[in-house]
């Protein structure tokens, strides 16, 4: 999967479609929206889990999630530091 990167200024228009796609979500209550696909994180899975306010830099914090993004690829144990 190809990784595709925007600046804010250099973002392309939005469609008139697309704007209407995007506010019929906005829209949509809560309770309509399907969860059913996402797994419940586990008690040990929220002990581990850093908010990435909590790293010095936005560098860091992408470094980190970068590792443990390909780590999770990997199929190995995913520890925080």
């Amino acid at each position: 999967m190809a990784i595709v990167r925007f600046r804010a200024d250099e973002m392309p228009p939005l469609s008139e479609e697309r704007k209407a796609e995007l506010r019929a979500l906005a829209e949509r209550p809560e309770s309509e929206i399907d969860y059913s696909e996402i797994p419940e994180w586990t008690e040990e899975q929220w002990e581990r889990s850093v908010r990435m306010s909590d790293f010095p830099s936005r560098r860091e914090a992408m470094a980190e999630a970068r590792r443990l993004y390909e780590l999770q690829k990997q199929n190995q144990v995913v520890s925080v530091q």
